[in-house]
């Protein structure tokens, strides 16, 4: 229990936004799509952090014998044990594929992530595993330009474009929308030459794919169905009906999309142990 406290963070709520040159550069360009996102994932990590705090303080005391043990903290106890994420923190946390322990390192990067959110100001790229909601993204995004651009959220519609950079390579921000981050392709390689879905390589499960864009187009501009898959994106590899987040774009110049279809392609936000 030691452990796991004192490696728990405090509360998203008490950072503090720094003014920094990244900051101000990024002001400069235009206001933060997500912004209105960040109050919502705040309030849920703060009331998962809570929770896991509590419970382990209250087991801590438990086994000290300062308090009685309960049936709450026995369960906890047991699943530590057998490094399962327990169930009081499994219904506030976010959806997870994870043992325990790769389920706290996990936690613990992603309030990182919005720690430095708070403080710098939004990143070039979104890592949109990290997000409790990601199916609100694109909407927001939607909503973030209409207001932009003074016109109605209805005469728009989103558009995804896969790019050819990795995050650690970005040099700037999208100039409008957003990038997006931390996905992995099931069933299909991603060839950054062709700008295309290709086969997987042999002995390859998973690959990890490159910055996607977000961003609006109006809505009667058509895409070439015959060579775009809609690609169904999952917040986890276990593929459950919550976890769906959105569909993203991606080119196929090899075979028809119905062949991706078939193959079940998909891309997800998490992958399984």
């Amino acid at each position: 229990c030691d452990d796991l406290i004192q490696r728990l963070p405090q509360p998203l709520a008490t950072v503090k936004p720094r003014e920094t040159p990244a900051a101000r550069r990024r002001s400069s360009v235009a206001p933060d799509p997500l912004g209105a996102l960040l109050p919502q994932e705040i309030a849920c990590y703060d009331t998962l952090l809570a929770q896991v705090r509590s419970s382990l303080e209250g087991l801590k005391n438990g086994l000290s014998g300062a308090t009685a043990l309960t049936f709450e903290m026995e369960q906890l106890y047991h699943s530590l044990i057998a490094q399962r994420v327990p169930d009081q923190w499994a219904k506030v946390s976010y959806s997870s594929v994870h043992s325990l322990g790769s389920w706290f390192n996990d936690l613990l990067m992603r309030v990182e992530f919005f720690k430095k959110w708070i403080r710098g100001g939004p990143p070039k790229s979104y890592w949109i595993s990290a997000f409790f909601l990601p199916a609100r993204i694109a909407a927001t995004v939607l909503q973030s330009h209409a207001r932009l651009k003074d016109v109605s959220a209805d005469t728009l519609s989103i558009r995804t474009e896969a790019r050819t950079v990795y995050v650690d390579h970005l040099q700037r921000w999208a100039g409008s929308g957003v990038y997006i981050h931390g996905l992995f392709l099931d069933g299909a390689q991603w060839d950054n030459d062709a700008i295309s879905l290709v086969e997987q390589r042999k002995g390859t499960m998973y690959s990890e794919m490159p910055i996607i864009h977000i961003d609006c187009a109006a809505a009667a501009k058509a895409v070439d169905s015959e060579e775009i898959y809609e690609c169904p994106m999952y917040r986890t590899s276990s593929r459950g009906t919550s976890d769906f987040v959105m569909f993203v774009d991606l080119p196929s110049l090899h075979h028809e999309p119905s062949h991706w279809t078939l193959r079940g392609v998909a891309l997800y936000g998490m992958l399984g142990e």
